[in-house]
């Protein structure tokens, strides 16, 4: 049976705007309430029990605060992340921690037809490109058989979309009714805006001064502007070449040359390009409420700010990271085949940005087998292997 949870009744009564779909029951006076014991019958729950459900995340919490510099303890460490493992077990063993079904499918998707002559004559252009690669340098040549192998696979397994009735609908229904946006759509823009606020407030001086990483990448942007398109850049003990490209683009499109100040503002907007797929991948999982929250908690934290204010390749982890867990768990859930691809261009571009990226497959694999293994996805198992 699906009851709502405490965070969907105050985000009912919260969006006072909608009719709400939440009612809690009365009692008669002199009544008592139907209760329920642990295997969903009756019974009472004890107090005890509910308290035990913020145990784990409170005990873990604490673990990390011994795990800082001016607190550490590696013993009071492990022992509260032991206990919070032990609390968790515990409402598992209790059945008053149960993982959430999975969301109906909506199926979208039909059989994958795929175009054997593109695909292998993709394979054969993109294996002349891994040859010519082999400088460490793009070129014209590279490039070009890179490109052509790349769209030649894509075009054999893409499924065709219809996509230009779709722009005519579009275009048709804006004459029909004109420019429209509901309450909801102004609350994410000024949620995106506070975001964008937060990342870009006084940019230029917060942070003031650089250090020697910076000063190694601002080379590696030089020899990009001066025409050494570096594939992998080898100073500084080795580099991704994502941010060298978006800075040398950024330098050059807003004018402020070789800088600290171009650095910023390239990974402020990976940082801010993070947000629509943070929102996507929560309205995906559950609701427009939760993604709604997930993107404004991302955009205000501590930390998502300094990793894109700083500078450094860090922000680029999670650019990427959440527009491919948002086509995974859309491909999965509506069985579209294309959104794999797209999570596919996703991982691709993650694993040219920041070295941690290189765990991330190994978390689409995590993700799938989950899948695989979960009760509801069943009669989905075989696109899943394939993807």
């Amino acid at each position: 049976m699906d009851e709502p949870t405490v965070l969907d009744f105050i985000l009912d009564k919260l969006t006072f705007w909608r009719k709400s779909t939440i009612n809690l029951p009365t009692v008669e006076v002199g009544t008592e309430p139907p209760e329920q014991d642990l295997a969903g019958g009756t019974g009472a729950k004890p107090i005890w029990q509910g308290v035990l459900i913020l145990l784990p995340l409170l005990l873990a919490i604490t673990a990390q605060i011994f795990g800082e510099p001016e607190n550490r303890s590696l013993a009071l460490l492990i022992f509260f992340y032991i206990a919070a493992i032990a609390c968790l077990l515990m409402l598992i063993f209790l059945k008053d921690w149960k993982i959430s079904p999975l969301l109906e499918d909506v199926g979208e998707a039909g059989e994958i037809t795929v175009r054997w002559f593109q695909l292998g004559l993709g394979t054969v252009f993109s294996a002349l490109a891994f040859l010519f690669f082999l400088g460490n340098l793009f070129n014209v040549i590279n490039t070009t058989l890179w490109i052509i192998g790349f769209v030649l696979v894509w075009w054999s397994i893409w499924v065709p979309e219809n996509w230009w009735d779709k722009i005519k609908n579009s275009v048709k229904g804006f004459f029909d009714v004109g420019f429209q946006i509901s309450l909801w759509g102004i609350l994410v823009l000024g949620v995106f805006a506070v975001a964008g606020f937060y990342r870009f407030y006084r940019l230029g001086q917060v942070p003031p001064e650089m250090f020697s990483d910076h000063a190694e990448k601002l080379i590696d942007v030089t020899d990009v502007l001066k025409g050494n398109f570096f594939i992998f850049f080898p100073r500084n003990t080795g580099r991704e070449a994502f941010q060298m490209y978006l800075t040398a683009s950024v330098a050059k499109i807003f004018g402020t040359g070789v800088s600290f100040l171009s650095l910023k503002l390239g990974t402020c907007l990976a940082g801010l390009f993070t947000l629509p797929f943070i929102y996507l991948l929560g309205k995906e999982i559950k609701n427009k409420e939760v993604g709604l929250l997930a993107m404004f908690f991302a955009g205000i934290a501590y930390w998502p700010n300094v990793i894109s204010r700083v500078a450094l390749r860090f922000t680029l982890y999670p650019a990427f990271a959440a527009p491919a867990l948002f086509f995974l768990v859309r491909g999965l859930k509506r069985k579209r085949w294309n959104d794999f691809l797209l999570a596919g261009i996703a991982l691709g571009f993650g694993l040219h940005g920041y070295s941690t990226f290189r765990i991330f497959p190994l978390v689409v694999i995590a993700t799938l087998l989950i899948y695989f293994l979960h009760s509801n996805s069943k009669f989905n198992r075989r696109q899943a292997i394939i993807a």
